[in-house]
């Protein structure tokens, strides 16, 4: 039997105890906004408290799994970082928590927050096209620092570390000029800062 539950921006589909969390914005390799943050959210409580769901594959729809977070929203500051961390959080720690299996399916890039969501899965399956990215060069510093930090931290408590990393690299100006590059489609020029 086969259930399946349409959104906008993120699609589910329940087949024999499996359900298929896909994302869905192809047009910008599923780069996450405020409205699919909280789609994503509702679908992973909605499979946690599903009692017909056994197994949880998170994949994206077209090229990409996801791009990370969507680089128009913060070049304009959408939605407070309070907001996005706590969405985030909900996702991540929905994944990692959920007494289900997770398994994330890379069909292609999972970068920025993508690869936070890939990586919080219990398991990764990948296509050869697939690869997990950091997108600004502070980032892979801000990844060591909480690597260690939750070495002995809890997850979530690694998760907040990890956002006030976050909140500061985003005040930063490889952050603005990283996002900058993108949006004019050129290669940034960042300079430690």
């Amino acid at each position: 039997m086969s259930e399946a539950v349409a959104t906008d921006l993120v699609l589910t589909a329940l087949e024999s105890g499996v359900v298929w969390i896909r994302l869905n914005r192809p047009e910008s390799m599923n780069a996450i906004n405020a409205d699919l943050r909280r789609a994503l959210a509702a679908a992973v409580r909605d499979a946690e408290r599903n009692p017909d769901v056994k197994v949880v594959v998170v994949i994206g729809t077209g090229r990409a799994f996801c791009a990370g977070a969507d680089v128009n929203e913060l070049a304009t500051r959408q939605g407070a970082l309070e907001e996005m961390s706590g969405d985030y959080e909900r996702i991540m720690a929905g994944l990692r928590n959920m007494p289900k299996p997770t398994i994330a399916a890379l069909n292609g890039v999972a970068a920025g927050i993508g690869a936070s969501i890939a990586l919080a899965c219990d398991l990764r399956f990948a296509t050869e096209d697939a690869a997990l990215v950091e997108a600004f060069t502070m980032a892979l510093a801000a990844a060591k620092r909480s690597v260690n930090f939750g070495a002995n931290a809890t997850f979530e408590e690694t998760m907040d570390f990890e956002f006030l990393l976050q909140s500061v690299q985003m005040q930063g100006e490889d952050f603005k000029e990283g996002v900058a590059a993108f949006l004019e489609n050129r290669k940034p020029q960042f300079k430690g800062e």
